[in-house]
């Protein structure tokens, strides 16, 4: 049985369009199942980042607020005194305008022994000795010590305790605190996942754990598991798998990224361990992210991806089985020609087939002689130019070229006339063609050149390209649109962050200005350049988290309020990592405060472990902060800040950048506008 052109053609490609197929759906449901993951542990690491510098952030903040208790003199004299009833009048308002606007939860006062003289939020609760390891750190190094601790009644408390010294001695302990859940609440709250925490019972006193819950109006069951208690959740009801998993114990695998199912919903859960100040693990905290909705819309997208490519499938199935139709068709009709045309001069032959081609194709061709007389007009060719074939032959191609081509185009045919190849035979070119109305229009010239007897010619494939250059230039308008809103918008944060420092106004943007002519002054590249300002623009984003007081005091900082400056650098990468510019602009920022001795922070990164735009704004950052006006003191001038950078070339700042720095302030005349 013979098989046709159209059979032997459709089994092999329904085969392979079927492999396809499935190879597709495979490969989609693998890439957005992919997805889904990555969103779920971009949440997961956001969740424990954030955990951990809430901590961090609360307890600089607590830091702040002892300083300023300890500094009230007569604060201090009713501590130093242990007069109770004086320490309760002082500090009962203040308390309580603190607790309303932070998540401050106790106030505690202490006298040297570390015996309590007073808690401001239970006034009736005293006299007894405290010997958390917060406060006898605090006792031991004479320092703010800060921390979570579990307390008698089965309370996780971040604590921060400081100790007052007049004159050297120590004269009492001040400390606030607050209960973990204020912390929970924000996390649930900014990252939008649910959270189950849980104690180990093996640290905790089943009576004072049991009053401490009844005294917060808490629920508590001590045996609903055997190992742990259940401290805190904002599901409205616990998930039965996880009450399974707890009264088994599975919990001490701890499982990363299991999946579970309760009341319809799917949640993806991980496992991270709660440490005290100690080290000790007393608890753990469950991450719980909700992908009901994400893997809905997965297997919804698959369903319609299924269903439509299978329609799109037939569709071209049975357009590409019509088109073979006609094409089995035409050539059992061409193959009759050829049969004919075989008894026919050979050049006869060949003239039918060029012309057969050329007559069918959505291309313009054009075939000309050695001198450039026009001897083949195809009927695309006069609806691209908009001459009739009978206008065109014997003509010059010169009719078609513009005015500015024609010179270029002579050359090259006399270049061919003496035997050259031509740098555009057998190649694909893009030029202009010049249409019968005098329009200009952009094509693809694809040129080739062949022989007949003692003749040669020339054809041409030529392609009308204006809607892809329409195109192209309507992608690159659209991409300047977007690289413009992006820089309006980095200024516009660069702007915010300003207006809460009216001393350092303009700091960025000259910081910017000079590290964008140190990078053009060092040949970095436009890309680079455009980067390294926009990161300039906004490197002090990160103060946005520091108190507006301690940005403006108008005297030498103490060192925690220092600390508290020093966090800006990891604030503003926590601020900008997440946002998908083009350029590096959070690694940047993150990085400005290095020293390439590794001295510098947030990392103590060293050389080449820094970036090399960073390595540039390190230096203009430090110029124009030491030649500039502070609160704490005058203008020192860029002499000084060139000295500065000067004598530590090569030891905090990179050579080659200093060189490039001091060159456009000493050679080049460049000065802060």
């Amino acid at each position: 049985m013979k098989v046709s052109l159209k059979d032997r053609i459709l089994i092999p490609l329904t085969l392979g369009l079927f492999f396809l197929l499935v190879v597709f759906l495979a490969s989609l449901f693998w890439i957005e199942r992919n997805n889904i993951e990555q969103r779920v542990d971009r949440k997961f690491k956001s969740t424990e980042d954030f955990f951990d510098s809430q901590l961090k952030d609360d307890a600089h903040l607590f830091s702040g607020m002892l300083e300023t208790i300890m500094n009230d003199q007569a604060i201090q004299t009713a501590l130093k005194a242990g007069d109770r009833k004086a320490l309760l009048s002082h500090t009962a308002l203040l308390f309580k305008r603190i607790s309303s606007q932070h998540p401050v939860t106790h106030l505690y006062f202490s006298n040297a022994q570390r015996i309590n003289l007073l808690r401001v939020h239970q006034p009736e609760r005293y006299g007894d000795r405290i010997d958390r390891f917060t406060t006898l750190k605090a006792e031991e190094t004479g320092k703010i010590a800060y921390g979570l601790e579990l307390g008698p009644m089965g309370t996780l408390t971040l604590r921060v305790v400081a100790p007052l010294i007049e004159n050297g001695k120590r004269i009492g302990f001040v400390e606030l605190g607050e209960e973990l859940y204020h912390i929970t609440a924000k996390l649930k709250k900014t990252i939008g996942v649910d959270l189950v925490i849980h104690l180990h019972k093996k640290f905790l006193d089943r009576p004072g754990w049991e009053a401490g819950m009844k005294m917060m109006d808490r629920p508590y069951d001590w045996d609903r598991f055997p190992d742990v208690v259940l401290l805190e959740q904002t599901l409205p009801v616990k998930p039965e798998v996880l009450t399974k998993f707890f009264s088994e114990g599975s919990h001490k695998v701890r499982a990363i990224n299991e999946e579970i199912f309760s009341q319809n919903h799917r949640y993806r859960y991980r496992f991270s361990a709660i440490k005290d100040v100690q080290g000790v693990e007393v608890g753990d905290m469950i991450v719980m992210i909700d992908v009901t909705s994400q893997v809905s819309n997965l297997y919804s997208t698959m369903r319609v991806t299924a269903i439509f490519t299978v329609f799109l499938g037939g569709v071209l199935f049975f357009l590409f089985r019509f088109f073979l139709m006609r094409v089995e068709d035409q050539l059992t009709t061409a193959q009759q020609k050829i049969i004919d045309l075989e008894k026919d001069h050979t050049r006869m032959e060949s003239e039918a087939k060029f012309y057969s081609v050329a007559q069918s194709v959505n291309d313009a061709m054009i075939s000309s002689d050695s001198s450039g007389k026009i001897d083949f007009w195809n009927p695309a060719a006069v609806l691209m130019f908009g001459y009739q074939e009978e206008e065109v032959l014997g003509q010059s191609l010169t009719m078609i070229i513009p005015e500015r081509y024609r010179e270029a185009h002579r050359k090259g045919m006399e270049q061919l006339k003496t035997g050259g190849e031509g740098r555009l035979i057998g190649k694909t070119s893009e030029l202009f063609g010049l249409k019968k109305d005098g329009t200009e229009f952009p094509l693809e010239l694809s040129l080739a050149r062949w022989t007949a007897g003692n003749e040669t010619f020339y054809s041409g494939l030529i392609r009308d390209i204006s809607e892809r250059k329409r195109a192209e230039e309507a992608e690159k308008k659209s991409f300047e649109q977007l690289r413009k809103a992006l820089v309006a918008t980095v200024r516009a944060i660069a702007t915010v962050v300003e207006s809460r420092d009216p001393y350092t106004a303009g700091h960025q943007r000259r910081v910017a200005e000079l590290a964008r002519s140190i990078a053009s002054e060092m040949r970095l590249s436009k890309d680079q350049i455009d980067g390294l300002r926009l990161a300039s623009l906004v490197h002090d984003i990160g103060k946005i988290s520091v108190p507006a007081e301690i940005l403006t005091k108008p005297t030498k900082l103490t060192e925690i309020e220092f600390d508290l400056i020093k966090i800006h650098a990891q604030s503003g990468y926590d601020i900008l990592k997440n946002i998908e510019f083009p350029w590096p602009i959070a690694r940047i920022v993150h990085e400005h405060h290095e020293r390439i001795n590794g001295s510098g922070y947030p990392n103590s990164l060293t050389e080449d472990e820094i970036l090399l735009e960073s390595r540039i704004l390190m230096v203009a950052d430090v110029v124009e902060a030491i030649a500039s006006h502070r609160p704490y003191r005058p203008a020192n001038g860029i002499e000084k800040a060139l000295e500065e950078i000067s004598k530590n070339k090569g030891i905090l700042y990179d050579p080659d950048v200093v060189d490039a720095c001091l060159i456009l302030f000493s050679e080049k005349g460049y000065s802060f506008n």
